[in-house]
């Protein structure tokens, strides 16, 4: 994984030394700033904060929340078509829905 970030001191690109996985949503990388005289080295880390589609394939221990606006428009959806299917339901079986 080849990330860039710029030295928060002069502004300069960085160079990443080395990336580590601290879990599976969380990653630290070392980084080395290239601006001449700087020599700035600091850590920054990297992890999953919301997932905009949720996984196809989930894997056990690992929970990565569902963007608010993403899963309100899921449950919408799920609404509606539940609300769709009720109706449908009545119509087909109107003795039932008395």
């Amino acid at each position: 994984m080849r990330l860039g970030f710029n030295c928060s001191h002069c502004g300069s690109r960085a160079n990443n030394l080395s990336l580590i996985r601290k879990s599976p949503t969380v990653w630290e990388g070392v980084y080395r700033c290239n601006g001449n005289g700087c020599g700035h080295l600091f850590v920054v880390e990297i992890s999953a904060i919301r997932a905009l589609r949720a996984a196809s394939v989930a894997r056990r221990g690992v929970s990565i929340p569902l963007a608010r606006d993403l899963l309100l428009a899921h449950r919408a959806r799920r609404d509606e078509i539940e609300r769709k299917a009720r109706a449908e339901r009545a119509k087909q079986y109107p003795w039932r829905s008395q």
